[in-house]
């Protein structure tokens, strides 16, 4: 948006995203950061107050954290939600688009996920992003706030730091590079649709733009499912690395056997195709993890 003379205001209280991976903006007259809580109804309120387009990304991410600590994952996503809708409404905003999740599905055994199935989330994060969406829709139902929900299949692309609550993608490309085997939970057989991040930032865009998508949910994923192990596999071969074989370890509370996105409806009223192949956006990522070594 930046490129584009938009201006824009970020709120971020960088407890799990960093302040470092804005620092290749730094100087732009166009971008303001906030350094704050989405549930600090004042400093939204201030902040939303010229706003035309509000894109909902704030959350407090992951799953094996959120079964850790179920309060502090509904305050933020379920809370910080409702107070950046009603500060929106208060604010005659003109769209909001808000960043659902995949895992909203839980275990649905069909093989691709469609926006009209009965949602049936297993994990406290899941169930936090399902009630965020559900307030996302009742707010235009009720106020006219003309909102658009995006459920993303596991978004992945540059500056994911890695960490014990990172995405797969991260974790595996962390331990790839630095010569060391991917950790694997279970038996591998998890399957996963990959969306990198460029294609998520368009359908963002898109989500803001299409009158036709106001009021309505979104699958955004890539519409193709791999496997934890032949990811596995694929980053080890991509990045070069010299580790031997894969760790593996016991599977993981409120993890979902296979998540896969129908697109079909994000392509009839946005217009959105998925551009980046998973080869070519691992690669993308392994090579910003070698940059990122050699500082």
């Amino acid at each position: 948006m930046l490129i584009r003379d938009y201006s824009v205001v970020v709120i971020d209280d960088f407890s799990s995203g960093k302040a470092r991976n804005l620092r290749h903006m730094k100087g732009n007259a166009n971008l303001t950061i906030i350094q704050g809580d989405v549930r600090d109804r004042a400093l939204v309120k201030s902040a939303t107050r010229r706003a035309k387009t509000i894109f909902h990304l704030a959350a407090r991410p992951s799953v094996p954290r959120s079964i850790k600590n179920p309060l502090v994952t509904n305050f933020v996503n379920v809370d910080g939600t409702l107070n950046l809708l009603k500060c929106a409404v208060e604010n005659h905003v003109s769209r909001f688009v808000n960043s659902s999740s995949s895992s909203v599905y839980g275990e649905n055994i069909a093989p691709l996920k469609r926006e009209d199935m009965t949602p049936r989330p297993i994990s406290p994060y899941g169930v936090s992003k399902m009630a965020a969406e559900s307030y996302t829709t009742a707010f235009y139902l009720t106020y006219g706030l003309p909102t658009v929900s995006l459920r993303y299949f596991n978004v992945y692309g540059p500056r994911q730091v890695p960490g014990p609550y990172a995405a797969v993608i991260s974790s595996f490309i962390s331990r790839a590079v630095a010569g060391k085997p991917p950790i694997i939970f279970g038996d591998g057989k998890q399957a996963r649709d990959f969306t990198f991040v460029s294609d998520a930032v368009k359908a963002n865009i898109l989500a803001s733009k299409s009158e036709g998508a106001i009021g309505e949910t979104l699958n955004i994923g890539t519409g193709r499912a791999t496997s934890i192990n032949s990811l596995a596999k694929l980053i080890v071969r991509l990045s070069g690395s010299n580790s031997a074989g894969l760790v593996r370890t016991g599977p993981r509370t409120g993890d979902i056997r296979r998540s896969c996105a129908d697109i079909a409806k994000a392509k009839r009223l946005l217009g959105y195709l998925p551009q980046v192949t998973l080869e070519v956006g691992l690669k993308t990522v392994i090579n910003w993890f070698h940059r990122r070594r050699e500082f």
